[in-house]
């Protein structure tokens, strides 16, 4: 099996992980990738900004926000025997540094004129 990378990306966004799985040759037909986030299988009916490309086992996360900051799971089974392998997602918030650094210039500038 190889492995998703892990990634750290900007909110806004796209993450792509890729996956991929070996198995016996008469099991090929039965090899089938799903993907978890956070231990839990992904309902892309329900997670609206992720989709699964079959075609090369991968998951993308389009216009990524802080909520998708997680550890993804890449499964591969053919009905035997399974394997699993994870990577970890971290969104980085732009608002919540400008906010930051914003709510620190306003503590210095009060503390300055405090007397």
């Amino acid at each position: 099996m190889t492995a998703p990378m892990d990634m750290m990306i900007p909110e806004g966004m796209e993450a792509k992980f890729t996956c991929t799985g070996t198995t016996d040759p008469d099991e090929v037909e039965n090899l089938k990738i799903t993907w978890k986030k956070d231990n839990q299988t992904i309902n892309y009916e329900l997670a609206q900004r992720v989709f699964q490309n079959e075609i090369d086992n991968s998951v993308t996360i389009s216009g990524s926000i802080y909520l998708d900051t997680g550890k993804y799971t890449c499964v591969a089974s053919n009905g035997l025997d399974s394997s699993e392998a994870s990577a970890q997602l971290i969104v980085q918030g732009k608002l919540l540094s400008h906010h930051c650094s914003l709510l620190i210039r306003v503590f210095v500038s009060c503390r300055r004129f405090e007397v």
